[in-house]
């Protein structure tokens, strides 16, 4: 008897943005949302408080990444998990984490996030962008998308 399914077409992504890379070691801390929109896998900076975050920032405390709950899943039509004002969002300050990366890079580059949207991307900051301390890539990334990002402590 022949097989019945030979090709399998759906699967899943290897990873999503703001998901904690294994069990490695990482500092992850609580922050309250200040603005809407906050989504898993980019920077936010502390807030008016130190208790808030808001996405971006130039000139703010580092905050960290926001990372990817499991109980805080996204709209069933478009996957979509965005943090509401006043909703508590884990952010990791130091660890390896995914990330939605803007570009390409090798592993090692510095990373860098776009101060209106916390987006990040690999290499050198330029104006609007604000420099990742102690960050770099954790692999190769050929095209943009998923990637996985190494913040060492000390941040």
């Amino acid at each position: 008897m022949g097989s019945v399914q030979t090709a399998y077409a759906a699967s899943i992504d290897r990873a999503y943005a703001g998901q904690l890379y294994g069990l490695n070691p990482n500092r992850t801390v609580t922050y309250l949302a200040e603005t809407t929109v906050i989504t898993p896998g980019i920077v936010v900076t502390e807030g008016t408080t130190p208790a808030q975050a808001v996405k971006g920032g130039d000139a703010g405390v580092w905050g960290g990444i926001v990372v990817r709950r499991l109980d805080t899943e996204g709209n069933v039509t478009t996957n979509a998990i965005e943090y509401e004002v006043g909703e508590a969002m884990n952010v990791m300050q130091w660890g390896d984490i995914y990330v939605d990366l803007a570009n390409t890079g090798s592993k090692g580059d510095p990373i860098f996030y776009t101060d209106t949207t916390g987006v990040i991307s690999a290499g050198t900051a330029s104006t609007g962008q604000t420099q990742i301390t102690n960050g770099v890539l954790a692999e190769d990334v050929a095209a943009a998308g998923i990637a996985l990002i190494r913040i060492k402590e000390g941040v």
